[in-house]
């Protein structure tokens, strides 16, 4: 069954009586008839619903499976951190409908359950009553919808539950893991971060340190002096003019220590990550 199915589904039973006391009779069943009818209708009802959340689970079933292989072949290359958080929020929220459209589904098998019941019921009151004067068997094709029920629609809604309930843990396993690796790789890319900011800071610090201490040194505002530190000679050497080499030998001696002290935290960064691996 499907929605339009059920919309255009017709349920009529004609019955003939021999003479109007007997049909006078006969009314006194028709709020059970009318308590049947409507057991079978919401049975019905309940299953064409089912139906129609299958299709939902399924196709939310099939995107699960894509994301896993996706997520899957990922790992293998590259990671795409956009994609990857993209992919958690997709499986967000695929899991609330998936959870919400189960749950209605295993509504709607409580349904067909409870009125299953309600109908066997009713049906079996109608036939105690009926034995006063008309046979068992009148009611055989009636009770033949019950068993229709039973071995087809409530079973068949039984086995999509079990089925679909798997995708539950598979898109819980999904999120966890997208989660994880985002978190990871984040993580990783703030320790990157973080250590840069701790080179370029150290190194920057030793340069301004460094071009502080040499200006302090005798004869560096004197461009006839500086020529005789081992700096000074090597640029005036490379054509640098005597009125630069000044500011020149304190932009060397900034950039040089920076280089180096840089260097160097940056190998001791390296240095510590090893010792806490080993």
């Amino acid at each position: 069954f499907n929605i339009q199915q059920l919309q255009d589904n017709h349920h009529v039973i004609i019955a003939f009586y021999p003479d109007s006391r007997i049909a006078r009779e006969a009314s006194e069943f028709n709020f059970d008839w009318l308590r049947l009818f409507a057991y079978r209708s919401k049975i019905i009802w309940a299953y064409g619903q089912s139906q129609y959340l299958r299709k939902k689970l399924k196709d939310d079933f099939i995107a699960i499976q894509k994301s896993i292989r996706d997520f899957n072949q990922a790992q293998a290359r590259r990671l795409n951190l956009k994609k990857l958080r993209q992919t958690l929020v997709d499986a967000q929220n695929t899991l609330s409908n998936y959870s919400i459209n189960l749950k209605y589904l295993n509504t709607q098998k409580r349904t067909i359950e409870v009125n299953l019941l309600n109908y066997r019921r009713r049906l079996d009151r109608i036939q105690q009553r009926l034995t006063n004067f008309q046979a068992a068997s009148v009611l055989e094709c009636l009770k033949q919808f019950g068993d229709d029920v039973e071995r087809r629609y409530l079973l068949q809604v039984q086995s999509d539950y079990e089925n679909f309930s798997p995708g539950l843990s598979l898109l819980e396993n999904l999120i966890n893991s997208v989660r994880g690796v985002t978190e990871i790789d984040q993580s990783e890319r703030d320790r990157n971060f973080q250590e840069i900011i701790a080179v370029a800071g150290v190194g920057l610090a030793a340069g301004a340190l460094a071009a502080s201490s040499a200006e302090q040194f005798p004869g560096m505002s004197e461009p006839k002096e500086v020529v005789k530190y081992p700096i000074g000679s090597t640029l005036a050497q490379w054509g640098v003019p005597d009125s630069w080499l000044p500011p020149t030998i304190l932009a060397t001696v900034s950039l040089g220590m920076t280089i180096i002290f840089a260097l160097l935290t940056a190998l001791l960064i390296k240095l510590s990550w090893l010792f806490r691996k080993l």
